[in-house]
């Protein structure tokens, strides 16, 4: 006997209004899956979301601090390059938080 045969045979008993709550109850039921299912998909964009944005702060920053030990040895060498030293870090420092932002933008649209 199938499932189709077997839920009418075992409805038979039962009168129209009590059908009606059962398959009420039955969507009421099969929403609630769904929402779930979409809460846990929801959940599950915001962890890799959360992880790839934290890797790409975590390789600006290594790139912040790499570009800063590069320009104090540079500096050391060159001390009359300072000031241009000091300028040019802070523009590559600020190209990481552009890139950064860019990602964070393009992250609240997917």
């Amino acid at each position: 006997m199938s499932e189709i045969q077997a839920c009418t045979t075992a409805m038979e008993g039962i009168s129209r209004p009590q059908r009606r709550l059962v398959r009420a109850v039955g969507h009421i039921r099969s929403q609630a899956i769904v929402r779930i299912e979409a809460a846990d998909a929801a959940t599950d964009v915001a962890a890799i979301k959360i992880e790839d944005y934290a890797t790409a702060n975590a390789s600006a920053m290594r790139k912040a601090a790499d570009t800063a030990l590069l320009q104090r040895s540079l500096e050391q060498v060159a001390p009359e390059a300072a000031n241009r030293l000091g300028t040019l870090a802070d523009r590559e420092v600020l190209a990481f938080a552009e890139v950064l932002g860019q990602l964070q933008r393009e992250m609240r649209r997917a």
